[in-house]
C-alpha cells in the first residue's frame, strides 16, 4: 500500500492490563445479558460456539496482524490495506466506524436507564426510565462528556477506560456472577429454564437469530489495534492483552447470563431494565436494598468507558485515513493533546508556508515596480531627451462656464436638396478615398 508514513504516536503508552481491561470494555456490554438469558443453558452453547468460531480467531489474527505492522498506525486501515490496497483499507475503518454510530444509542439507552436507578424508589426509577424526555437528555450528556474526554488525549482515555471498565464492567459482572453462586447455594429458588439442555434446536429461526445476535456480542476485540503504537513492545504485549481479554469476555457473557436467569423468570426479562431489576432482586435476597444505587452508578460509569473506548478508538483510524493523504486537510488536525480536529495539518503548515513566500515575492515585484517607474526620472528624460516643458502661467488659458448654455437648430428647409448626380458623385468617391 502506496500511502505517506504515519507511524506518529503518543508519547503515553499503554500497560497490558491497561489495554486488556480497555478490549474488554469495547467488547463486553452487560447491557446484553438480559436478552441471552431467556434462552436458559443453551445460551452457553452460542457464547462458547461465537467464541471458538469467531471471537478467538479475530482476536487471533488482530494481535498477528498488530505485531507485524506494530511501528506503523492505522489499525484495520493499515492492515486491510496493506493486502488489499487503500480503498479497501479506508472500506474497513469506514465500517468500523459507522457500526460504532448504530451501537451508541443502545448502550447510551442502558446508561440513561442506569442514572434512573440511582434513586431508592423501584417504582419511580421504573417510571423515569420510561420517561423519553429524560433518557434523550442523558443520552445526549453521556456523548458529549465521552467526547470531550477524548479531546483531552489519550493519556484520560486509558486512565477512565481502565478505572471505569474496571468500575463498571468487570466488577459488577463479578459481583452478578457471586451473588448468582451466593443465591444459588443458600437455596435461592432458580428461574432459568433447565429443560431446554446444552445444545439448542437450530432447525428454529428464532435460535439462528440468537446465534447470529451473540456474534455481534462479540464484535469490537480488533478495534483496539488502532492504539498498537501506544502499547509497550506491542509484538509482545499487545497479543498478551488480547488473549487475557477474550478470557475475560467469555467467562462475562456465559456466568453473567447464568446468574440473571437465575433471579428473574424469562416471562419478565426486560431488555433495559432487567439488569437493574436483577441487582435489585439479589440485593433484597440479601437485605443489601442500599446496594442498588451503588450498582446504578457503577454500570453508569461502566456505559461512559465503553462509549469512551468507541470515540476515541475508529476516530483515530480515520484520523489514519487523512494522514495518509486519502481524505481532506481537515481530517488531519490534531489539537495540543495529539487528539484529531484541531492543529493544522502538515499540508496545510505547506500551504501556509507557500503562502508566506508569495506574499514576500509579491513585496519585492512591488518594490521592483515602483524603482521602474520612479516620477522623477521619467520628468528628467522629459524634459532632457524629449525638448518637452512644463507649461508656464501664462500659457494656461481658462474658459468661463457662468454662461447659460444654448443650442442652434438649423433650419433643414432652408439647404438645397442634392440631385441624383451630386449623390452618386458623393458615393463614388467615399469609394475612391477607401481604397486610396
Amino acid at each position: 500500500m502506496d500511502v505517506k508514513k504515519t507511524t506518529t504516536s503518543t508519547g503515553f503508552k499503554l500497560s497490558v492490563m491497561t489495554l486488556a481491561i480497555m478490549n474488554v470494555t469495547a467488547v463486553v456490554s452487560l447491557r446484553g445479558l438480559p436478552a441471552e438469558a431467556v434462552y436458559g443453558l443453551s445460551s452457553a452453547f452460542y457464547y462458547l460456539f461465537a467464541a471458538i468460531v469467531f471471537l478467538i480467531p479475530t482476536a487471533m489474527v488482530a494481535a498477528e496482524l498488530a505485531a507485524m505492522f506494530s511501528t506503523k498506525q492505522g489499525g484495520v486501515f493499515r492492515w486491510v490495506g496493506e493486502a488489499y490496497g487503500a480503498r479497501t483499507g479506508f472500506l474497513a475503518i469506514w465500517l468500523q466506524w459507522i457500526e460504532s454510530t448504530i451501537w451508541y444509542p443502545t448502550v447510551l439507552t442502558f446508561g440513561a436507564v442506569s442514572i434512573a436507578f440511582i434513586g431508592m424508589n423501584d417504582a419511580h426509577d421504573a417510571t423515569l426510565a420510561s420517561n423519553k424526555v429524560f433518557t434523550l437528555c442523558m443520552v445526549l450528556a453521556i456523548y458529549w462528556i465521552a467526547t470531550f474526554i477524548a479531546l483531552k488525549g489519550l493519556g484520560w482515555v486509558g486512565k477512565i477506560s481502565k478505572w471505569g471498565g474496571m468500575i463498571g464492567t468487570i466488577i459488577p459482572a463479578g459481583l452478578l456472577i457471586l451473588l448468582g453462586i451466593i443465591y444459588i447455594s443458600t437455596g435461592g429458588h432458580n428461574h432459568m429454564d433447565m429443560s431446554q439442555g446444552f445444545f439448542p434446536d437450530l432447525s428454529k429461526f428464532d435460535n439462528l437469530v440468537l446465534a447470529s445476535s451473540i456474534f455481534l456480542f462479540y464484535a469490537g476485540m480488533e478495534m483496539m489495534g488502532i492504539h498498537v503504537m501506544d502499547v509497550k513492545n506491542p509484538s509482545r504485549n499487545y497479543p498478551k492483552a488480547i488473549i487475557i481479554g477474550s478470557l475475560v469476555t467469555v467467562c462475562i457473557f456465559v456466568l453473567g447470563t447464568f446468574s440473571l436467569g437465575f433471579i428473574i423468570p424469562a416471562k419478565d426479562i426486560s431488555l433495559t431494565q432487567s439488569l437493574l431489576v436483577g441487582f435489585d432482586n439479589y440485593f433484597h435476597y440479601l437485605h443489601m436494598s442500599w446496594a442498588g444505587p451503588i450498582i446504578a452508578i457503577a454500570l453508569m460509569f461502566g456505559v461512559l468507558a465503553g462509549v469512551l473506548t468507541w470515540v476515541a478508538g475508529p476516530s483515530k483510524g480515520i484520523f489514519a485515513v487523512g494522514k495518509a493523504g486519502y481524505l481532506p486537510p481537515f481530517f488531519q488536525k490534531t489539537n495540543k493533546n495529539g487528539v484529531q480536529l484541531s492543529q493544522a495539518s502538515a499540508e496545510v503548515s505547506a500551504l501556509e508556508d507557500q503562502y508566506t513566500q508569495l506574499q514576500e515575492q509579491q513585496t519585492r515585484l512591488r518594490i521592483d515596480y515602483e524603482s521602474a517607474f520612479n516620477l522623477t526620472e521619467i520628468e528628467d528624460y522629459a524634459i532632457h531627451e524629449l525638448g518637452m516643458q512644463k507649461p508656464r502661467s501664462d500659457q494656461l488659458y481658462y474658459i468661463s462656464s457662468d454662461a447659460t448654455d444654448t443650442a442652434v437648430v438649423l433650419d433643414q428647409n432652408a439647404a438645397e436638396p442634392l440631385s441624383l448626380a451630386d449623390r452618386l458623385g458623393d458615393f463614388f468617391s467615399s469609394i475612391l478615398e477607401y481604397f486610396r
